[in-house]
């Protein structure tokens, strides 16, 4: 954009400027979450793209490095992972149960150069996969469903509500047993009162 001259003022330096329109639509690629996993288990990690990609398939290189070894500690060997459409690609490698009291070791993926070129390599380029000799406590979760939708704010008068819990264990062996019956004393109901015209809104436990 360049300023032109008039007889009212002084165009004074510079007289002109650059806006550089940058194509933020081209997606990136990144990985999930860090994981751990027992030994003798199955590991599954993502790559997930943030936009859909104009030219498929998107082939995305990745290296293998850690304190674990292949082929004592796992099978997982350098290579590229494909997704033939859609935003999602994994890659999936074997733990070795060895019987020995090892350290916590690990296995590190780290993203290369994907193509085509119009996909980028977003913030999340490395995953680590932390191989757990002793017994790893579990990650609970809990969601609620309620007009067949997840919420965590419930509305009176919407239905039935489905709370639902998830449990992550890198122990395959390890077994779980769930208590909803309320004897933790710290679990009691939470009424909210929203000053709108007939609604109330309770948030559970």
């Amino acid at each position: 954009m360049t300023l032109e001259s008039d007889s009212g003022y002084i165009v004074a330096t510079p007289a002109s400027a650059a806006v550089t329109i940058v194509d933020d639509d081209a997606p990136f690629a990144n990985f999930t979450g860090d994981q751990s996993a027992g030994e003798g288990t199955t590991v599954t990690l993502k790559v997930v793209l943030d936009g859909d990609v104009q030219t498929y398939p998107v082939t995305i290189p990745y290296t293998v490095s850690g304190t674990a070894t292949n082929p004592s500690d796992h099978n997982a060997v350098s290579g590229s992972l494909e997704i033939p459409s859609g935003r999602e690609g994994s890659i999936t490698f074997n733990v070795v149960d060895d019987g020995l009291g090892d350290p916590n070791e690990t296995v590190i993926f780290t993203m290369g150069t994907p193509t085509p070129s119009s996909v980028s390599v977003g913030a999340h380029s490395t995953h680590t996969v932390t191989i757990a000799e002793a017994n790893v406590d579990p990650q609970v979760t809990l969601s609620a469903v309620q007009a067949t939708e997840p919420r965590t704010l419930l509305i009176t008068g919407d239905g039935t509500v489905v709370v639902q819990t998830t449990v992550t264990d890198p122990n395959p062996l390890d077994t779980h047993t769930y208590d909803w019956s309320g004897t933790n004393a710290s679990l009691v109901d939470v009424l909210i009162m929203i000053p709108q015209p007939s609604s109330s809104i309770r948030q559970g436990w």
